[in-house]
């Protein structure tokens, strides 16, 4: 067996060709020094996950790139970084090493009034038969939002 021979069979075990192999490799070495950057912080998804990424400043104060492993992070999720909150408004794109998108500070938040109707017995017939009505229940739920202003 020849030196080649040996050089394709380690990169065959790394991937299928020169390509697969330098990413696998340099996906392995950045996913060990994630967590060591400087730019890493653990974050609340949605309010109860909690997950590392490595979040870069924008231009614009209000904005953020945030770097994550494949799939933990969504378009729409809720991120809580640094006491505030962000939305993500960007669909992840991967590089095939990491995902990448764009989270922007949530300014205010909107209002849904939830209205459900409830079966409440009222009373009982004489004869022993349950007597039921309608009851409201009316809950306000406060959701973070971004608003932004396009002239």
């Amino acid at each position: 067996m020849s030196y080649f021979d040996d050089y394709k069979k380690r990169l065959q075990a790394q991937g299928s060709d020169f390509t697969d192999s330098l990413l696998n490799s340099t996906s392995e070495v950045l996913d060990q020094n994630f967590s060591k950057s400087p730019t890493y912080f653990e974050v609340t998804k949605n309010g109860s996950t909690t997950i590392g990424v490595r979040v870069l400043n924008d231009s614009d104060a209000n904005k953020r790139v945030v770097l994550s492993r494949e799939n933990e992070v969504n378009l729409g999720d809720l991120i809580d970084h640094k006491t505030y909150k962000w939305l993500v408004t960007e669909l992840p794109i991967n590089n095939r090493v990491y995902d990448k998108s764009e989270m922007m500070l949530c300014n205010t938040q909107i209002a849904v009034e939830i209205t459900s109707t409830e079966k409440v017995q009222t009373g009982t017939e004489p004869w022993g038969e349950p007597i039921y009505g309608e009851e409201e229940n009316t809950s306000t739920s406060y959701f973070d939002c971004v608003v932004e202003k396009f002239v």
